[in-house]
């Protein structure tokens, strides 16, 4: 069978077709685009129909395809009138009035209790009420909302419905149930518009007339989740996670949803998978001040320049990767303000590279051992999944630090996992071929420490 799957990223949409061939994935990117904001009348919104284009060119580019499906996070809405046409424009994450919306509209602890998480402050929510602030009429004229993942859906086959794992990271839902969380709705003052949640495996149905003409043959979309990690657990068969979806995040698969003081103060997440277990999600700005670093370097360095620099300059000291000057400031003099006030000598760039790396390094191994007490459950393994699994030093540096054997690969990423998890359920595979796979079609790193 081909698959094909629209992938929706926070900076770019790209439509990639895989297939099993003499047990290897034969993976194409049939189109891809920037997503970018555009600034208009005060207001950063995302350009719908552009994304739907490249949607749709994909389709086409692929020549066929037997089944179509959604990924990718995103915290974006839309808001149709009852005539289906956009009312109001599909706000960016960054835009000025999603931050001018007060919190304290919301009972963060009771949400929390509710949900199993703390949305962040670019979600959907904060979005919904930022619309509210702007026009406080437009609800009376609204029809529906639609995620965008779910609007794509909804372009493609007429069909309107709503994605579960996308709104239970927005703290839209009720923990363990799947329904929508309307005591929520009547506090915020806004009537939930949302369409029914699909279920995940059924098709949504076929192509629209007007899609089937432009892409030049017919086939199915299928209600799956946008959330790569709903598929992770199933397809990795694998109990911990390190990854750079939702901005970073280290996790453990559990019983069911933790909520406890301790995962509420670290802003942690409860996510379900498709088999219906429990992924806990712990914050981790690794990444993310990784590529600040990156950025804040000479041009034309890469994440490869960085980590050889790291390699070439291995350190035993570190630092608090929690210290907000990191993520406010200059990185290095950020690292060396800690130095400094730990008595010793301030550093060059390339040895503050070095202890920036084995401190994100420190604090992944406290978390993964926090995540084992929690789960009263030991992982030996952890899959690096998203970029960075590329990170070798890093995956290394992880494996000394907490002793747990580290599997990554490149293909490790929402395409391809949503493919997998399909061609498990085709019996086209097994589970226990997948890392088989892996490694003939993208190369599969392992590190352990003897």
């Amino acid at each position: 069978m081909k698959y094909l799957n629209i992938e929706i990223g926070t900076k770019e949409i790209k439509v990639f077709s895989a297939c099993l061939k003499e047990g290897r994935i034969i993976n194409r990117c049939e189109a891809r685009s920037r997503i970018d904001a555009v600034y208009s009348n005060g207001s950063f919104s995302l350009d719908t129909e552009a994304i739907v284009m490249t949607a749709v060119e994909g389709l086409r580019n692929a020549g066929g395809c037997d089944v179509v499906t959604v990924t990718g996070i995103t915290n974006a809405c839309v808001v149709l009138d009852e005539s289906d046409r956009l009312l109001f424009p599909c706000l960016a994450s960054r835009d000025p009035s999603i931050e001018s919306v007060d919190s304290s509209v919301i009972d963060l602890r009771k949400l929390f209790d509710q949900s199993g998480l703390v949305p962040d402050k670019k979600a959907v929510i904060y979005q919904l009420l930022a619309m509210k602030q702007e026009d406080e009429h437009l609800f009376s004229r609204a029809g529906t909302f639609l995620f965008l993942a779910d609007y794509i859906r909804f372009r493609l086959t007429g069909v309107k419905a709503s994605d579960y794992s996308l709104a239970q990271a927005a703290g839209l839902t009720l923990k363990e149930e799947k329904e929508w969380n309307g005591g929520l709705f009547e506090t915020l003052g806004i009537k939930n518009l949302f369409p029914a949640f699909f279920e995940y495996g059924t098709s949504l149905g076929p192509l629209q007339p007007e899609v089937v003409k432009e892409a030049g043959y017919d086939t199915t979309v299928l209600a799956s989740p946008c959330n790569s990690l709903a598929f992770a657990g199933d397809v990795l068969d694998c109990h911990m996670f390190i990854t750079s979806y939702l901005d970073g995040r280290v996790g453990v698969v559990c019983d069911g949803p933790v909520l406890n003081d301790e995962v509420f103060n670290a802003s942690g997440k409860n996510i379900t998978m498709c088999d219906g277990r429990n992924v806990l999600l712990m914050p981790f700005d690794g990444y993310r001040l990784i590529e600040r670093l990156k950025n804040q370097c000479q041009e034309g360095t890469t994440f490869d320049t960085l980590e050889e620099t790291a390699r070439d300059n291995k350190v035993f000291e570190y630092i608090d990767i929690r210290d907000e000057r990191l993520m406010s400031g200059d990185v290095v003099e950020a690292v060396n303000a800690q130095v400094d006030e730990q008595g010793k000598e301030k550093v060059d760039s390339d040895v503050a590279t070095g202890i920036l790396y084995n401190s994100v390094a420190r604090y992944v191994s406290g978390s993964v051992r926090l995540l084992d007490e929690i789960n009263e459950a030991y992982s030996p393994e952890i899959c690096v999944i998203g970029h960075g699994a590329k990170d070798y030093y890093l995956n290394s540096l992880v494996t000394m630090h907490s002793g747990k054997k580290i599997i990554a690969s490149a293909g490790f990423f929402s395409s391809m996992l949503a493919s997998l998890h399909l061609m498990i359920l085709n019996n086209e595979c097994s589970r226990a071929d997948v890392l088989d796979i892996m490694r003939k079609t993208y190369g599969l790193a392992t590190f352990s420490r003897a």
